[in-house]
C-alpha cells in the first residue's frame, strides 16, 4: 500500500502505511530504509535520521543508514 500511495503523491500516506510495517516488523531493514526515504521525501528530514539511529542501535551498525544519517545533519541538506 505504501508504494501506491507514493505513486499517487500521496507520500504522509506512504508514511503512515511503513510505520505501520515498521511496528509489526521492526527487524526489516528494506521497510526501516524505505520509511525513513519517503520521511525525507515528505520533508521530515530529523525523523528520518532518528528512525535510522534508532535501527542501527537496536540491530547494529549499517553503513548505507550511516552514511545517509551523517548527510542529514549537514547544513544545507
Amino acid at each position: 500500500l505504501a508504494a501506491l500511495h507514493l505513486r499517487r503523491g500521496n507520500i504522509q500516506e506512504a508514511v503512515n502505511h511503513l510505520e505501520k510495517a515498521m511496528a509489526i516488523d521492526p527487524c526489516d531493514r528494506e521497510t526501516v530504509w524505505n520509511c525513513g526515504q519517503v520521511m525525507v521525501m515528505a520533508g521530515e528530514k530529523l525523523l528520518a535520521r532518528a528512525t535510522y539511529e534508532k535501527y542501527m542501535r537496536q540491530h547494529g551498525y549499517d553503513e548505507e543508514m550511516a552514511r545517509y544519517s551523517v548527510s542529514m545533519a549537514m547544513p544545507g541538506r
